[in-house]
């Protein structure tokens, strides 16, 4: 009884009632349900065993309906399942075997399933920045108003601790490298459509001087100096189109955990609350950044201080 109120429908009458089955919905589904056994199989036998399921899937679907139409008594979900399942196979296939180009029906099934029913890249996800250090954590007023997705990935260059920053206390930070350091956990702050490359370039390097004037911007130098801030563009990282992040060259010359730790427990009593280079490090740790220094710069910290965690190292020196 309803008592006057609407509620929700029975699993019986939900039954009497007739579906439609949209495309994309069922693509999607489909699409879903196969990459969860996509473990199972090699990336090569993965196609042909994607191809015999659906294959064998579509048929018994019109197998059945010819043969106990009563049961399946809806003839669009027979349709849009056969239909569905071919074109799973044949996207599949497409899409593992052939690099997707657009138009191909890889192409359109990869959109379908990533929400995108325009096939348009644009309409994803279009710009964004690469944060692999503090501004994971603190993106500053400008980019904050602006960040609509957080995207985990890796860098696709090596960072490492291996700059000093005034504004930290001459505290180590992470920059990218050429020698040493490793590929990092990163995230990608995706950014609203409101937002160009150019006004985007010109927060981010607002961001990493720490003066938000607007009349601030980003210029590009031929040969950029020691201290110069670079803002590079990387094309198709991941899901986004477009990902700026900022580079600048080392400037700790003899680059060892020994070297580090003493700049980090230096800089406690130089910088503000939490921009030290012990709290730098203890955020670094919490968003998973691990390089081939760390764990050892960690170990110094600890020794020197005398303590068995970064915190109460922190504390520590803060209270001396």
């Amino acid at each position: 009884m309803s008592n006057g109120q609407n509620s929700a429908p029975t699993e019986l009458e939900d039954r009497g009632r007739p579906r439609s089955y949209d495309f994309v919905t069922v693509v999607r589904n489909l699409n879903l349900r196969a990459r969860e056994v996509l473990p199972l199989f090699g990336e090569r036998t993965f196609p042909l065993a994607l191809a015999a399921v659906g294959t064998v899937f579509a048929a018994a679907a019109i197998s059945f309906r010819l043969t106990y139409p009563k049961i399946f008594d809806t003839p669009d979900f027979v349709a849009t399942v056969g239909f569905g399942g071919l074109l799973v196979v044949l996207g599949c296939v497409e899409r593992i075997v052939v690099r997707p180009k657009p138009g191909s029906v890889s192409k359109i099934l990869q959109d379908a399933v990533d929400g995108d029913t325009n096939g348009s890249s644009e309409s994803r996800r279009r710009l964004g920045i690469l944060a692999y250090g503090s501004l994971i954590d603190d993106p500053g007023p400008e980019l904050g108003q602006h960040i609509v997705e957080r995207i985990e990935t890796q860098t696709p260059f090596r960072v490492e601790f291996a700059r000093t920053s005034s504004t930290r206390g001459n505290a180590p930070t992470l920059i990218p490298v050429t020698k040493d350091g490793a590929k990092v956990r990163a995230v990608i702050l995706v950014l609203d459509e409101q937002v160009t490359t150019e006004v985007a370039r010109d927060m981010l390097y607002r961001r990493e001087k720490h003066d938000y004037d607007f009349e601030v911007k980003y210029t590009p130098r031929d040969r950029p100096g020691p201290n110069d801030i670079g803002i590079e563009q990387l094309e198709q990282l991941g899901p986004v189109n477009t990902v700026l992040y900022t580079t600048i060259a080392t400037n700790i010359p003899d680059l060892n955990a020994t070297r580090l730790a003493e700049l980090a427990i230096d800089s406690v009593p130089k910088a503000k609350s939490g921009e030290d280079g012990i709290s730098y490090l203890i955020a670094a740790k919490r968003n998973g950044i691990i390089t081939p220094l760390s764990s050892e710069y960690e170990r110094q910290i600890l020794h020197r201080v005398g303590m068995a965690t970064l915190e109460d190292a922190l504390y520590k020196v803060r209270a001396q």
